[in-house]
């Protein structure tokens, strides 16, 4: 587990790595590249399940497995109930966990766990039946929804989610999405009553900026 510069966490743990998706802007992969010869096929690392969090007492927010997707198709099973079982360990911090598949989320997360947030990320409006996906679930205190990169204009229906976070798209290829599609968000979460968190990424667009956290209820 190690302490990260995502502005929304603390630390990222990643019992799994490499992913399927060939997003083209994905960081994980150019870190594979620099560090594991370019391999990104996905791995199970057990011996960082006890090696992680456990180790850390003070409470803190843990991104899983920032370096691969936890719904993936080629997620096996047995992955997720070892990693579910080290956060059933652990109630003094929160584990975030964030997809492109928030469909295979239901099947993962059927028990309430009032320390695990879910999310998933919507780049573009062709993807907002993750939003609708995401919606479904109903074992977790938080959901929410990372528009980073955010790629275009989306209109949406933020009702049942309680935080979104709002992103430009860095690396190599960076690029500042449109001003209007930031503050259309913003104002959709107003409306819907969502706590909103802005990265640093957008800083640069002159929008004041709002980094702020879900309130939990339970």
């Amino acid at each position: 587990m190690n302490r990260t510069k995502i502005e929304w966490t603390n630390y990222t743990w990643n019992p799994i790595t490499g992913c399927l998706h060939g997003c083209p802007y994905c960081y994980a992969r150019e870190i594979a590249n620099r560090f594991d010869k370019g391999d990104f096929s996905p791995k199970f690392h057990p011996d960082r399940l006890e090696n992680g969090p456990t180790l850390v007492k003070k409470p803190s927010m843990v991104f899983v497995c920032s370096m691969s997707d936890i719904g993936g198709d080629f997620i096996q099973p047995e992955w997720i109930d070892l990693i579910l079982s080290t956060v059933d360990k652990c109630p003094q911090h929160i584990f975030q966990f964030l997809t492109k598949r928030p469909d295979n989320l239901q099947k993962w997360f059927k028990t309430y766990r009032k320390n695990v947030w879910l999310g998933t990320t919507i780049e573009r409006s062709e993807q907002l039946w993750r939003l609708e996906a995401i919606k479904r679930i109903k074992t977790t205190p938080v959901k929410f929804i990372s528009f980073e990169p955010l790629q275009g204009p989306i209109e949406s229906d933020l009702s049942g989610i309680e935080w979104i976070i709002i992103g430009a798209q860095t690396g190599k290829v960076a690029r500042l999405p449109e001003i209007k599609w930031v503050t259309s968000l913003i104002t959709q979460a107003r409306k819907a009553g969502v706590s909103i968190f802005m990265k640093n990424s957008l800083e640069e667009m002159g929008i004041p900026m709002l980094q702020e956290w879900p309130e939990v209820t339970s």
